[in-house]
Order: structure tokens, then sequence, then C-alpha cells
């Protein structure tokens, strides 16, 4: 009796032991999972960062670019004028004005004043000096005081208006830090992470969409830094136009921070995007009240990541879709997107002009400077027909051929926005052979696309008889 007795406490000790080992292995897997979970979403994480920066970078970028081609195109027109009459000035920075949702518009005059809408303003030259700024060419500026006091600070967009190759003034937009970070600037995380568009000659920080008063990129308070060797490295990197990830706390704050700078490719500015690691790991912090329910949680985490998986591979074929329909090279839409959108013309193109537009060139500067320089042509004629004949029906569709549709039907003033498309060209050393036709009741699409082709080789014909050189096969 005794014996059994012995034997059945020695059964539950070794089942009291077993129970205990397969707890702690329960235990151990578990933190081992949520640590690998941890360590993969902190990846995530900085992949999320770069992606959002980047992103941002980019609407950045393209906003400055889109403006400031606006300008020039602003400017040309103000050159056709031959001088700076303030009656005819005024009137196009209205039209201006009332285009732009994030900037008024002006030009600063070689006698130091400055003419916008609202009036002229003969101390301009205590905040823009005309000889420096005329000396930068088209730029962007730092800071600087809006000519009405109670506007503050704003950032002046330069383009010079020339005519005769004398430059009559600098045509600029002011545009105030607050409309940069409402219009130009994403809300990401639900508006829970904070954007700082820096300057790199001097550290200063230009917008602010956090609002916590830094002036300077010197002014964060960082300590504790991680993933990075010092504070002085996330400093002097976001100064000299590097990539990089840390993670950071603010002096008296508990929480970290999660922190990706990247530079601009239009101006010297860095941008920097932070993020609270609460909203970064909110799913960690949400499971933790869950650890103890092993099987609870780890059904919870394969539906999430099942559902990331299928979100992701939603967004995996979008982008194929966009990448299958969109212009690697220049962005616009492809030869693909465009045999669809003439799926979607009916029969009658009565109302519609085709404009048919073939690179000038195009292989001599690929023979002479290289394929780059036949690229960065090709990319700025895009970017050119986005502004004159705008981006939605605009079609690259050949090597050096493009085809856009719009809705005009004033000859004159097709042939006016032609006149500037050419004239922005060429003032960038580029040139295009285009082509137009007009819809007629009648006719069909195929008629009109032809006619535009055939009207753009003519073109392209007198363009090379007026060089004298001979075209070459491409």
């Amino acid at each position: 009796m005794d014996k059994q007795k012995d034997q059945n406490k020695t059964l539950e000790r070794q089942r009291g032991i077993l129970t205990v080992l397969l707890l702690l292995i329960i235990i151990f897997l578990t933190a081992v999972t949520m640590q690998l979970i941890f360590n993969l979403t902190e990846r995530k994480c900085y992949e999320d960062l770069a992606s959002i920066t980047h992103d941002a970078i980019e609407t950045m970028d393209l906003n400055i670019r889109y403006d400031r081609m606006s300008l020039r195109l602003l400017s040309g027109l103000l050159a056709e004028e031959g001088d700076m009459d303030p009656l005819s000035v005024s009137r196009y920075l209205a039209a201006w004005d009332i285009y732009s949702d994030v900037a008024t518009s002006g030009i600063l005059l070689p006698d130091g004043s400055a003419l916008e809408v609202s009036g002229k303003y003969n101390y301009a030259s205590r905040i823009m000096n005309y000889r420096q700024e005329t000396a930068k060419g088209e730029h962007l500026s730092g800071l600087q005081d809006s000519l009405m006091v109670s506007k503050g600070k704003v950032i002046r967009n330069f383009v010079p208006v020339k005519y005769r190759g004398m430059t009559m003034g600098m045509l600029y937009e002011a545009i105030p830090p607050a409309m940069i970070c409402e219009f130009w600037l994403p809300s990401p995380y639900n508006g829970n992470a904070a954007i700082y568009l820096v300057d790199r000659k001097d550290g200063r920080v230009l917008v602010n969409s956090a609002g916590d008063g830094v002036q300077f990129i010197e002014d964060l308070t960082m300590v504790d830094v991680r993933d990075i060797f010092s504070r002085d490295e996330f400093i002097n990197g976001v100064k000299h136009g590097k990539r990089g990830y840390c993670a950071f706390r603010l002096e008296g704050d508990e929480a970290y921070r999660y922190a990706c700078y990247m530079p601009l490719e239009s101006a010297e500015w860095e941008m920097v995007v932070t993020v609270p690691g609460e909203y970064v790991f909110s799913i960690l912090y949400n499971g933790r009240y869950y650890m103890f329910m092993l099987f609870g949680i780890e059904m919870v985490l394969f539906i999430l990541y099942f559902v990331w998986m299928l979100y992701q591979t939603r967004i995996s074929i979008r982008e194929t879709e966009k990448k299958t329909n969109t212009d690697v090279l220049t962005g616009l839409p492809n030869r693909n997107r465009y045999e669809a959108y003439m799926e979607t013309i009916g029969p009658s193109v009565s109302g519609l002009t085709c404009v048919y537009i073939d690179a000038n060139g195009l292989h001599e500067l690929n023979n002479t400077k290289g394929h780059d320089a036949g690229d960065n042509m090709l990319k700025f004629i895009a970017d050119t027909i986005r502004i004159a004949f705008g981006d939605e029906d605009s079609f690259r569709i050949g090597g050096d051929e493009f085809v856009s549709f719009i809705r005009e039907q004033d000859r004159y003033a097709l042939e006016k926005l032609i006149a500037v498309f050419h004239e922005e060209l060429s003032r960038n050393g580029y040139h295009a052979a285009v082509g137009y036709c007009i819809g007629e009741k009648g006719m069909e699409v195929t008629g009109l696309i032809k006619t535009a082709e055939m009207n753009m080789y003519a073109d392209k014909k007198k363009y090379y008889e007026g060089t004298g050189h001979e075209r070459r096969s491409r």
C-alpha cells in the first residue's frame, strides 16, 4: 500500500514537473514569438516610415516642379508684354492667385520694389535683395518675411522674367508653411506623425507639422538615441542630405519615437518624419492583455497576418495594374492605357482635338550625350505636356511619340497653347514636332489621329529643313 502511494506520488510529481516544463516551454515560445513579432513590427515600421517619407518627398517635389513650370508659363506670358506695366502684371497675378490654392504671387522689380495683387511694396528690398535673387535664377528661398506684416513667414519660389535675354523681374509665389502642411504634405498614421522640412544649409526647420516650436533641427531634445551612434550623427545626417533611420526619446518622455530622414531633389531640404512608438506597435500593445491566452493570440495574429497578406496582395495587384498602364520613364499613361482609352471614344469625335507630339533630335542627343540625356529630354517633354495639355488624357505611345486629347475647338487658342509649349521646350534646349486635328462631325477617331500625325510629320520636316540637319532614322 505504501509502495502504491509512493508510486502515485512519484507519478504526480512527474506529471507536475512535466506540466511545469510544458508551461515553461509555452511561455518561452510565447516570449520568443512576441519578440520575433516585435522585431518584425519594428522592421516593418522602418519600411513603412521609408515608404511614407519617400511618398511625401515625391508629392512635395511634384508640387514644387508643377508650380515652377506654371510660373515659367506665367513668366513667358509676362515677357510677351515686353514691359512691366503694373496694370498688365496685376491682371496676370490676379489670374494666378485665383488658380492657386496655397500661394500668392508677386514680382520683384529691379528698383527693389515688389508688385502683388494686394498692392505695390516699395520696401520689399528689406526682405528680398533683387541682385541676390536674380543671381540664383530659379530657386526656392528659405523662410522670408511676408510683405503683409500680419501674414508672418513665407517660402518663395522664384522664376526670372526674361525679355530678349534681359531679366525684367523675378516672378515668385509666396507660400505660407501652414499651407504646405495642409495641402502638400500627407497625414500618416492618422495625423499622429510629425513632418519637418529642414534647410540643410543652416538646419532651420522651414515647415513643422507638429507645431512643437522646433525652429532648428538641433532643438529636438533627443535622448537615448538608438539604431545610430549618437544624436550628432542624426543631426549631421540631416544637414548633409543623407538617408537614415533612428529611434529616440524626447527629454521628459518615456516612449520612443521612430524617425526617417531623406533629402528632397528640388531643393536643399531634408524631410524628417517621426511617429510615436505607440502607433507603430499598437497591435502588440493591444495584444499584451492576451498574453496568457496563447491559442487566442495565435489565432488573432494569424487572422491579422492573413488579412495583412490579403491587403498586401491587393496593393501588389493595384501597383502591378498601375505599372502595366504607366510609362516607367515619364510617368504618363502608356500605350496599353492609350489603346484602352481609344475603346472608350464613341463613333463620333466631334468636339475632341488630338495633339500628336514627337521629340526632335532624340537620336542625335542619344548618340552625342548618351541615353541619360535622351531620357531627361523625354521626361521634360512629358512634364511640359502635363502642364500644357493635362495628364489624364495624355499618353506616351512610342519611344519619342506622345498623343494628347483635349476638348479645345478654338484654333487660335489651341495654336497659342502649342506656341507656349514650344517656347517652354526651346527655353530648355529641346524641340518637338507638333501636329493637331480638331474633330468634326462624321469624322472617325482613326482619321482624327492620322490627320494629327500627318500634320506632326509636316511640322517635323519643316523643323529639320530649318535647322539644316538631315533627319536620322530611329
